[in-house]
């Protein structure tokens, strides 16, 4: 199983289908809408299609379970800290889920975060572009999580806040339309 495999899979294919072309999951992560497949990579789905028609969400089709996101994870501990793993007892590989690889010709796992964020800045074709960091309450206190670039339609993840922190996760939001 690869990412550039499954980057392909469309938005709302039934999950069934996914796993029938590459392999079942290992298992779900508790109540998440989240499978993982192995690897360090993981499948999001929705319970629902849906669109948006301005602001509002518009469901259609039945009820099932239909993909939205894949996420990569190379490191356990960031896995877990990013989707609240606590106690759970799950059986990942080791530590370190799965070797780097290029999401972009010049984005790949293990860019620091400067290198990402100067690299995208200076790109005439990206159709968005954000940055910021994640913080989560601990005891009544904010504490730091993560820092992210939103671009295009990745979110990118970097597990400090110092400009030479690696990339070390992504979220991909699945597009409606792929070769498949």
């Amino acid at each position: 199983m690869k990412w550039k495999e499954l980057s392909r899979i469309p938005r709302f294919l039934p999950v069934e289908k996914v796993f029938e072309r590459y392999s079942d999951p290992k298992f779900r992560l508790g109540i998440e809408n989240v499978y993982y497949m192995g690897n360090g990579l993981l499948l999001g789905f929705s319970n629902e299609q849906f669109r948006f028609e301005t602001i509002k969400q518009i469901e259609f089709g039945g009820p099932g379970q239909f993909s939205i996101q894949l996420s990569y994870f190379a490191n356990r501990d960031e896995l877990c800290s990013c989707y609240s793993i606590n106690n759970e007892k799950y059986d990942f590989e080791s530590d370190l889920l799965s070797e780097p690889f290029r999401i972009s010709n010049n984005i790949k796992i293990g860019s620091t975060f400067e290198q990402v964020s100067t690299f995208l800045k200076l790109q005439a074709h990206t159709d968005y572009y954000n940055e910021g960091e994640t913080s989560e309450l601990v005891n009544g206190k904010s504490q730091f999580r993560h820092k992210w670039i939103h671009w295009n339609n990745y979110e990118l993840l970097f597990f400090g806040r110092s400009k030479k922190t690696k990339l070390s996760a992504v979220h991909l939001s699945l597009k409606d339309y792929c070769v498949w």
